[in-house]
């Protein structure tokens, strides 16, 4: 039975819709108002757990520069390789 709804992911991955679709809609403006809220400095360290594509990790990245440092994790490999 093939289904029809709208939800298959035909031509991208899921980790390419949650950026297109999720975190365009809403996401972004989050990580942005979470970001602002944590204020990482300078060489701080930053810590992006259950981070799916790592919006929130390569957000905050260029804020604590070269000499700050940021892991992201999560379950999915798929999604840290943008392939899920």
């Amino acid at each position: 039975m093939s289904d029809r709804s709208g939800w298959q992911l035909a031509s991208e991955t899921v980790a390419e819709a949650y950026e297109r679709y999720i975190m365009a809609a809403f996401g972004n403006a989050w990580t942005q108002a979470l970001v602002q809220l944590a204020d990482p400095e300078d060489g701080d360290r930053g810590l992006d757990v259950a981070c799916g594509t790592g919006a929130v990790a390569r957000y905050i990245a260029p804020v604590v520069g070269p000499t700050g440092q940021v892991t992201g994790l999560d379950l999915n490999v798929g999604m840290l390789a943008g392939r899920a």
